[in-house]
Order: C-alpha cells, then sequence, then structure tokens
C-alpha cells in the first residue's frame, strides 16, 4: 500500500470482528453475483487483463524489397535475392521492374528457363524498355538458344541503339554463333559506353575467345573480375580456357576461386567436377556435380554432366535420366540428346531410343557415325 508522505498521522484503528463480517458478506454477494452473471465476470476480467493485441509485422515494400535482392547479389546471394523479388513479383505481378530484377537474379542463380519466362513477361509488360530484351537474350544464349538469343538482343539494340548492354549482350549472342568478327566489332562499342561495366568487358572476352585469342580473352575476364568482385563468372570463364588449353592447375584454381567468390553458385563445383573428369577420376567428378546440384537442383549443366559419369561407368539407365533431365530445364545441348538417346537403346529401351536416333540423324547428319551404334542396338 501507498502511504502518502503527507500524512502525519496513522488512521483510527478499525473495530476487528464487524470488519471481518461485512468482509464476509461482501465477499460472499460478489461471488454469487458473477455465479449468475458469469458474461459480466467475463466482461470484467477483459478490462482488467485485456489479451495482448499481436502486432502486425509490417509487409515489405517493393523499394524495401528490390534494396535487399541489391545487396544480397553483392554479396553472391543468388538465391535469396531472388526470393525477395518473388515477393515484389507477387505483390505486384504487372510490375515489369520487379519482373526485370527477378529474371537477373535467376540468371546469376543458373536458372535460366525460369529467368526468360520473367524477361519475357517482363517485355510484354513494358515492350519499350530495351532492358528486358537485354535480359531475355541472356537468358536463351546461356540455355544455347542461340537463334532466339540474336533476335532478343537485336530487339534490344533497336529500341535503343545506344545501350550498351544491348550491344553487349548481341556480342556475346554473336560469339555464341560463331560471329566473331561481328561479336568484336559489337564488344567494341559497348566498351566504348560502358568502359567500367564487367558485362561489357566480359563480352570483349567472349569475342576474344571465340577466336582462340586465349591471351587477349583471360586480359578481359581479368578486368571484369575485377570490375565487379560478387561476379563469379569472369573467374569461370577464365577456368573454362584453362581446360581447353589442358591446364588442369590453373582451371583447379579459377573454380575453387569462384566458389571462394560465390559459394552459391552452382557453376563453380561443376566447372571442379568437370576438371576431376578430365583427368578420369569418376568418383570426384561425381561429387562435385552432385555438390552443383544441391545447390541448384534446376542446374541443368550438373544434372547432363552428372550423366556422363553414369556413360563412363556404362550406368546406361540413370544416364538417360540424367540427360531428360538436363534437357527438361532447358538444356538445348547437342550432346545431351545424343548421349540420352544412346543411353536408351543401350538400355534395351529401344522404341524411346530409336525414336530420338533417327530425329538426331536427320537434324544432324554429320553425327551418323556416334549415332550409328544406337541404330545398331536397337534394329
Amino acid at each position: 500500500m501507498y502511504v502518502s508522505p503527507e500524512r502525519d498521522a496513522l488512521p483510527p484503528r478499525p473495530r476487528r470482528g464487524r470488519a471481518l463480517l461485512a468482509f464476509a458478506l461482501l465477499l460472499f454477494g460478489g461471488s454469487l453475483f458473477f455465479v449468475l452473471r458469469p458474461d459480466l465476470l467475463q466482461q470484467q476480467a477483459a478490462r482488467l487483463f485485456p489479451s495482448p493485441t499481436p502486432t502486425a509485422t509490417p509487409t515489405p515494400g517493393a523499394a524495401e524489397l528490390a534494396a535487399t535482392a541489391t545487396v544480397a547479389l553483392g554479396r553472391g546471394a543468388a538465391a535469396e535475392a531472388a526470393a525477395a523479388l518473388r515477393t515484389a513479383v507477387a505483390l505486384d505481378p504487372a510490375s515489369p521492374a520487379a519482373r526485370r530484377g527477378l529474371a537477373a537474379a535467376l540468371i546469376r542463380g543458373r536458372l535460366y528457363q525460369r529467368a526468360a519466362e520473367e524477361a519475357r513477361e517482363a517485355t510484354r509488360l513494358e515492350p519499350a524498355a530495351a532492358s528486358g530484351y537485354v535480359l531475355l537474350a541472356t537468358a536463351l544464349d546461356w540455355m544455347g538458344r542461340t537463334e532466339e538469343a540474336l533476335a532478343a538482343a537485336q530487339a534490344a539494340l533497336d529500341l535503343d541503339p545506344e545501350d550498351g548492354r544491348a550491344l553487349a549482350a548481341l556480342a556475346e549472342a554473336q560469339a555464341s554463333a560463331g560471329n566473331w568478327e561481328e561479336s568484336d566489332r559489337l564488344a567494341r562499342a559497348a566498351v566504348e559506353r560502358l568502359p567500367e561495366d564487367a558485362v561489357a568487358v566480359r563480352a570483349m572476352g567472349m569475342a576474344r575467345e571465340i577466336r582462340a585469342d586465349w591471351e587477349g580473352a583471360l586480359a578481359q575476364y581479368r578486368r571484369a573480375a575485377e570490375l565487379d568482385p560478387a561476379w563469379s563468372e569472369p573467374l569461370l570463364d577464365q577456368g573454362r580456357i584453362a581446360r581447353l588449353r589442358r591446364d588442369p592447375s590453373a582451371a583447379k584454381a579459377a573454380f575453387e576461386a569462384a566458389m571462394a567468390r560465390d559459394p552459391g553458385d552452382p557453376a563453380a563445383p561443376d566447372g571442379l567436377g568437370l576438371v576431376a573428369y578430365d583427368a578420369a577420376d569418376l568418383d570426384e567428378a561425381a561429387r562435385w556435380f552432385e555438390q552443383a546440384m544441391a545447390l541448384a537442383p534446376d542446374f541443368a549443366a550438373a544434372q547432363g554432366h552428372r550423366g556422363w559419369v553414369h556413360v563412363a561407368r556404362a550406368e546406361w539407365g540413370p544416364a538417360a535420366e540424367r540427360f531428360r533431365r538436363a534437357l527438361d530445364l532447358g538444356s538445348s545441348s547437342l550432346d545431351f540428346r545424343i548421349n540420352e538417346a544412346l543411353s536408351l537403346a543401350y538400355a534395351g529401351r529401344c522404341p524411346a531410343a530409336r525414336h530420338l536416333l533417327e530425329a538426331l540423324l536427320a537434324e544432324a547428319p554429320e553425327q551418323e557415325g556416334l549415332l550409328r551404334g544406337g541404330l545398331e542396338a536397337c534394329p
């Protein structure tokens, strides 16, 4: 009880007996009243002891989600960036900016088929924006769909002839098509407009690589890696060139550097798997390919490369399944298609195999010698 300091004397002492009787009657009456009217008891309890009202968690807006994604990409967390941008798309499905952001994050995460879908939707929502076509071209090119990539990149350049990223996307698609002179011209134009842009500089590296100018390509890839310290792609490019030059030590070092830069990128362990596969270390190769798939189950390249290990071990059924999975994920690799057909043939699944083999023979007659073995296994 609080006693006021202004009180200079205690109150008179009450008579104990009467006070106890009055208190008992009051308690009994109050109890009887609330037994007869429990609703009033509940109302009084609610007033005296209100239930805590849960505090609503504020939903982040599009700008906050975009900022989260930018920070995540800056430290190589493509999956986290994609998750934030999926939320942004869910909040505003008609936002082309959110779709483009998601496409960019999916490209970084090696989910090219989904990235192409988001980029295509962005171009539908905002057909006058070149950036949507740039992202679409990049996703298509990295799936091996070169003709479509060329068309998308050209559409971006038609919308904005001065767009450095559009020039870079078209340069890379031209490199994939083997048109090295046009690729070089476009890459030079991209770097002129964006001299400090890692994507443009990397496109210059692609133009050099397609001409087998290894040193020139490596110089550009090293520069791109310096310009964007969070991007592992230029390091992976260096590893690819080292493999082409049959330098496994340099290839391994480049792929390990890429994995250290972006531990969530499945292409780095996939590259290390390729180095092990080149050395005929199938157990090590399988381990790295499995790690890549654990990081990104929808990474088509690792699925197909794991199929190579099954082929080397004559495990035809699992091999066919891996190649089919890679193709279903958007890969257009002729190698994977041929290996799927041959694996089905050697597994004794001739009806499916022969259909694929005959289609491949009509499409790529230069592969007849390779395909003939499967056709002979399924007469």
